[in-house]
């Protein structure tokens, strides 16, 4: 019998469904876990469904590595839920500005919950791994753009971006930089639009200038869809620095997992020092419910109401046959 797919197990998938709905927050939208790529390639954040969904199949790896994965793109649109509010932008705008507003609520995420800092540096590990090196020889704008997208990944990481940017484009970043510190901690959205506008203009930028690997990158963090229905407002966010919190690892090792709870693992055999987890047989359940049904059915009868008549003396007593 074929292996089923750990995001098959009922347990699992229960236990990613109530982990997003809790880092939520007050009224969660529906959490999805959507294997299709053609229905959630990577992640989304619908405001006007009220859904979030992940794709379990994101990033490979083992079974344990992808779950954790899957929880931490459940923390980005968690995020898009919290504090975002989506508004109408020309398609070159819309695309720096979701990079400025995936860090932020990243950084709002973490400073909400400590436990889930390191979700997302794993996040920005899958990332950061994708990622092309900048093309130092290039003057193209788009250099820039991915420039200040790989170093939002490389602070989270302790490292520093991947190549290097040309003369003309280091000219470029020292003049947006104040830009893309301000949007990283602003308090809400709307700041982060004025700031994409502001970048946009001071390099120039046209949407053919953004590379191709860098928008197929982009498409695997999602985006928000849709627009946010009344009485449903984004909290406000409270700003920070970068160094507000530390995102690195124990020195001893991987600190504890957020809510305690056991991934799962691909081991066939347990070697006494890994939790028992149970192979998932709710195919099989299934297929034997209807039998189960038709057995119990035919074991059952009917409780009738035994008539009782006076025995003759000297008749035996059947213990057996009165509690029947």
């Amino acid at each position: 019998m074929s292996t089923m797919p750990w995001y098959e197990w009922r347990n699992i998938r229960e236990r990613l469904v109530l982990f997003c709905r809790a880092i939520q927050g007050i009224s969660p939208y529906r959490v999805l876990i959507e294997p299709d790529p053609a229905k959630c390639p990577s992640g989304y954040c619908n405001f006007t469904k009220r859904e979030i969904a992940a794709n379990p199949n994101l990033f490979s790896g083992a079974p344990k590595d992808q779950f954790q994965l899957t929880k931490a793109v459940l923390v980005h649109e968690a995020g898009h839920r919290r504090f975002t509010t989506p508004s109408r932008l020309s398609p070159v705008v819309h695309q720096v500005a979701n990079i400025l507003e995936d860090e932020r609520i990243e950084r709002l995420m973490a400073g909400e919950f400590a436990g889930l800092r390191l979700l997302l540096r794993r996040l920005a590990e899958g990332m950061y791994d994708q990622a092309r090196p900048l093309d130092a020889t290039s003057d193209s704008p788009g250099e820039v753009v991915s420039y200040f997208l790989q170093l939002r990944w490389a602070r989270r990481l302790g490292r520093t971006p991947k190549g290097g940017l040309s003369a003309v484009n280091q000219e470029r970043w020292r003049k947006i930089e104040p830009l893309v510190e301000r949007a990283w901690t602003a308090p809400d959205s709307s700041v982060v639009d004025r700031c994409a506008e502001e970048i946009v203009r001071t390099l120039g930028l046209r949407e053919p200038d953004i590379p191709e690997w860098l928008r197929n990158l982009l498409e695997q963090l999602g985006c928000g869809e849709g627009e946010r229905q009344p009485g449903d407002e984004a909290e406000a966010g409270r700003g920070g620095k970068a160094d507000e919190y530390d995102d690195a690892e124990d020195e001893d090792g991987e600190p504890e997992p957020f809510d305690g709870e056991i991934p799962p693992n691909d081991r066939r055999a347990g070697k006494g020092d890994a939790a028992i987890a149970p192979q998932p047989y709710f195919d099989l359940e299934e297929k034997v419910r209807p039998l189960a049904r038709d057995l119990v059915e035919a074991l059952a009868w009917e409780d009738t109401e035994a008539s009782r008549e006076p025995a003759a003396r000297g008749a035996r007593l059947s213990v057996r046959e009165y509690l029947r």
